[in-house]
């Protein structure tokens, strides 16, 4: 077995992707983050190169669609045990199938990413809703989450789209990694440029107001907790201002 290791990036993953596609079988393609040696194997370290990405990135989408990379992409960010291995075999029947790959749903090695693909999208999309800014500078905003998968790049287009006359920060508290824009661009990393304010609530007054709204605005006997944590899982609650004690 042929095991080709990779960093923690998508660009990482698809040069390794790269890399094991023209070896000879068996192989497999696994993340510095989630690698376990077996005997027998024969590890081959591999290097991110930036320009090689660019390439298969084109090359992934012009060859087997452009669905077939967004269902890498999004798959790869579920973060789940395996699921570099997962892309690469995906991959591997993209090359054949292209267009029908995404359509492929009870194939033993494209069904993994599409599920993958499905919890990741599931999340970002309850992101865009359960996300709550704090004013924490005159001219910021700043959001605290935790999601489940790393969903800060699905969602951050949205807010930078949506709130384009604020400069904010979204904070995947899980994972340290920030989203800051600034009014025009968005840029993504393990940091934020400059020193970030102290997490204080300066509309601490409104945040009090809607939570007394929220508590209020319910019919008591016809609440639903069961239902209620359906639509807005109580793991999500940490960060919602209006679940927070006034």
């Amino acid at each position: 077995m042929i095991t080709f290791l990779c960093d923690s990036s998508f660009e990482g993953l698809l040069t390794a992707v790269y890399f094991a596609h023209r070896e000879d079988p068996p192989r497999r393609v696994v993340s510095g983050a989630s690698f376990q040696t077996s005997i027998g194997e024969t590890l081959v370290p591999v290097e991110t190169d930036y320009e090689l990405y660019g390439k298969m990135e084109s090359y992934i989408s012009s060859r087997c669609g452009v669905d077939c990379l967004m269902a890498m992409y999004r798959a790869y960010l579920s973060g789940l045990p395996g699921i570099e291995d997962a892309v690469f075999r995906f991959f591997r029947v993209a090359l054949v199938k292209k267009e029908e790959t995404p359509y492929m749903h009870l194939h033993p090695d494209v069904a993994p990413v599409l599920e993958a693909q499905r919890t990741v999208s599931r999340e970002s999309h309850k992101m865009l809703g359960f996300i709550r800014f704090r004013r924490i500078a005159e001219n910021l905003l700043y959001a605290a989450y935790s999601p489940t998968a790393n969903v800060t790049p699905l969602v951050a287009p949205h807010f930078a789209d949506r709130m384009n006359s604020y400069s904010w920060i979204i904070h995947d508290v899980t994972r340290d990694i920030f989203a800051v824009y600034n009014g025009k661009e968005c840029v993504i990393g393990h940091s934020v440029p400059g020193r970030l304010p102290p997490v204080a609530d300066i509309d601490a007054d409104y945040e009090d107001l809607w939570r007394a709204y929220f508590d209020h605005v319910a019919i008591a006997e016809r609440r639903n907790l069961r239902l209620q944590m359906s639509l807005m899982p109580k793991k999500y609650w940490k960060y919602l201002t209006e679940k927070q004690t006034v």
